[in-house]
């Protein structure tokens, strides 16, 4: 697994966003209001760093989606929010039976996670990895 703290982040304009890209990426900024105090302004320069933009925005909506499916989000306090938020972007990267294993769950029983875990539709796509020449 890749640590966390050696990603290194691609320069800013990296790729530019289209408008309907931007659009898409308000809304994701919009749903995790909560968990994220950046303004959309940061959103779409994140984005822009990436190589492919268009895939990561797609990761996110599905990350979206799922954790707007998880029953009674509305309730949710913030610490439950921001983890099942962790939840959802490591499945992103890797099997829900990994997360399961390597995740630290603090407010979520297993059971739930799980559950939280089935309404992430994509198959795990891990990080690329840039080499420096």
């Amino acid at each position: 697994m890749l640590s966390i703290n050696s990603i290194v982040s691609s320069p800013l304009g990296t790729s530019l966003l289209s408008d309907e890209q931007k659009a898409r990426v308000e809304i994701i900024a919009e749903i995790f209001a909560n968990i994220f105090r950046d303004n959309l302004d940061a959103w779409i320069m994140d984005f822009s760093r990436d190589h492919n933009p268009e895939t990561e925005i797609y990761i996110w909506e599905h990350i979206a989606t799922a954790f707007l499916k998880i029953e009674q989000v509305k309730f949710l306090s913030e610490e439950q929010k921001k983890e099942a938020f962790g939840i959802l972007l490591m499945r992103s990267m890797t099997s829900a039976s990994k997360v399961l294993e390597q995740f630290k769950l603090k407010t979520f029983s297993r059971k739930v996670a799980k559950e939280i875990l089935r309404e992430y539709k994509l198959e795990p796509k891990p990080l690329e990895v840039q080499r420096r020449a």
